[in-house]
């Protein structure tokens, strides 16, 4: 989209309303409402707190900065701060309000995002508080900060958006709207604009109707903080927004509106097509969120018809996948019973369950014996197979490395001067030689691969101590790495000492014909 120019934005300022009282108004006591807090000092054993929501003085049992404490005198849930902590306390919140707005021949509307700040505490000296009590503790000051706007109006049927910032021109000595620029490392000022503000509402449905968004259904959106901008931009991409907010799937909605700019939505509706009228009443009833519909739409393919306290287990402990692969064996119910059983690490249990499961399978245990199947302690169990499949699997790759010694060390040992090609029989030559040449020879799984046939790993030896580590495919045919000391290329001497031995060795295969059977 085009970018306005440094004049017609200077023109369209003259036609953006100023924000109303009645907004200002908005603000004050959102900030005061949502800013509740009881500053206090120690005095001796006792701790003395003024209250700024009813500026009373009183006295609390205990007290910790930043802590939370019902005020003795108005009973308002409020944070406690420490009176000398800090040199001031101001705290901010980002609002929004909509307003109309006429440029040239069309008419649209302004967003403005407007951050409030409230001043409790400015740098005063409060030596003789509680004594004296600083006014600004009860009566804050509360100023506001316009940064952003956002321009949407519709040009001969296109939606026309100019995306504008708050910046200081030295020039000029003032504040001027500008084009609103990219942030980056370099350039990191605040964007009110990439936020989710606190809306005002009153006026939204009445402004709405005169424009193309007028059925965009945002009177119906139930949240307080959200970016009107993005639902706006939403809509536009998915019209079944409206649908969404106006049959109350307000979850739904708002992820949708939270990715504004990644996707439509369009997925979604498509999910909710996909469900039978008894889940499409759940689905309304709990205003379930995209996870939720992923829930009810898995259990209904598999024709599990949930209660409440099932679906709200499965939402809450969100591990479908494992819980699907336990669902082969047993019920949702006793699923969900013997995971409430485990004490430790609950909420990995379905994860443990699977993985223990697998391993016991492994190890040749018949998991239909309840006693298999349902273990009374998870973790304990879970960790003792692990101990028992990683020592089988150790038998198994000593057992194969022996195997392969036998079988090809005549062949493949080779020896010049005070070099020495050999074949290793044991997983200690794989964990020797990566800790002295500090490779992954030893823990990226390779001589568990040289067990089972699938690649093979050599060592170089010099004055009895691992020089390099050489790695052939399967078949001899290609030399795929050749390393030396912390990853070290070969030098000319082993360079040539490798391929005079591969030639050869490839040639003592093929007349034995060893090389079909490797």
């Amino acid at each position: 989209m085009k970018k306005p120019s440094r004049e017609q934005i200077d023109d369209a300022m003259k036609y953006i309303p100023d924000l109303p009282q009645d907004f200002i108004n908005f603000i004050n006591k959102e900030m005061l409402k949502r800013n509740r807090y009881l500053f206090y000092k120690r005095e001796k054993k006792k701790v003395v707190a003024v209250c700024s929501k009813c500026g009373e003085t009183v006295e609390l049992k205990k007290a910790a900065h930043n802590g939370s404490f019902k005020c003795p005198s108005c009973n308002v849930k409020a944070v406690t701060k420490a009176i000398n902590k800090a040199k001031q306390y101001q705290f901010s919140e980002i609002f929004t309000i909509v307003q109309r707005v006429k440029l040239g021949e069309s008419e649209g509307i302004v967003i403005k995002y407007v951050k409030a700040y409230i001043n409790f505490k400015h740098y005063d000296d409060t030596s003789d508080f509680p004594v004296n009590i600083l006014s600004t503790l009860v009566e804050p000051k509360i100023t506001r900060y316009e940064g952003s706007r956002e321009l949407w109006w519709d040009h001969h049927g296109q939606t026309k958006l100019w995306l504008l910032e708050n910046e200081w021109k030295w020039e000029t000595n003032e504040y001027k709207w500008v084009n609103e620029r990219k942030r980056g490392y370099y350039f990191n000022r605040e964007l009110l604009r990439d936020s989710d503000p606190i809306v005002y509402k009153r006026n939204i449905k009445r402004l709405i109707k005169k424009t193309p968004w007028k059925y965009c259904g945002i009177e119906y959106f139930k949240f307080k903080n959200f970016n009107v901008g993005d639902y706006i931009q939403s809509y536009i991409k998915c019209n079944e927004l409206e649908y969404l907010v106006k049959t109350g799937l307000q979850n739904l909605a708002k992820e949708v509106v939270n990715h504004a700019y990644s996707y439509s939505g369009s997925e979604k509706i498509r999910d909710l097509k996909k469900l039978s009228k008894v889940s499409m009443k759940q689905v309304r009833k709990y205003d379930l969120d995209s996870y939720g519909v992923e829930t009810i739409l898995w259990t209904q393919e598999k024709n599990i018809s949930l209660t409440e306290e099932q679906l709200k287990w499965l939402i809450e402990y969100r591990h479908h996948d494992k819980i699907k692969e336990l669902l082969k064996h047993t019920t949702l119910t006793k699923i969900i019973n013997h995971i409430e059983k485990q004490t430790e690490l609950r909420d990995f249990a379905a994860s443990l369950w699977v993985d223990y499961l697998s391993m016991s399978v492994k190890l040749g245990k018949d998991i239909s014996k309840s006693v298999i199947f349902f273990p009374k302690e998870i973790k304990k169990l879970h960790d003792e197979l692990v101990y028992l499949v990683a020592e089988e699997e150790n038998a198994k790759t000593e057992a194969g490395l022996a195997e392969f010694w036998e079988k090809w060390h005549s062949i493949l040992d080779y020896r010049k001067k005070d070099l020495q090609i050999l074949t290793p029989r044991t997983q200690k030559e794989f964990i020797a030689a990566g800790s002295t040449l500090k490779i992954c020879v030893w823990s990226n799984g390779y001589a568990k691969r040289m067990a089972e046939g699938k690649t093979i790993v050599l060592f170089i030896y010099k004055q009895n101590g691992p020089y390099f580590a050489l790695e052939l495919d399967k078949d001899f045919s290609k030399i795929k790495q050749l390393h030396g000391y912390d990853h070290l290329r070969a030098t000319p001497e082993v360079q040539k000492l490798v391929d005079k031995w591969h030639k050869d060795t490839l040639k003592k295969l093929n007349e034995k014909n060893l090389l079909k059977s490797a």
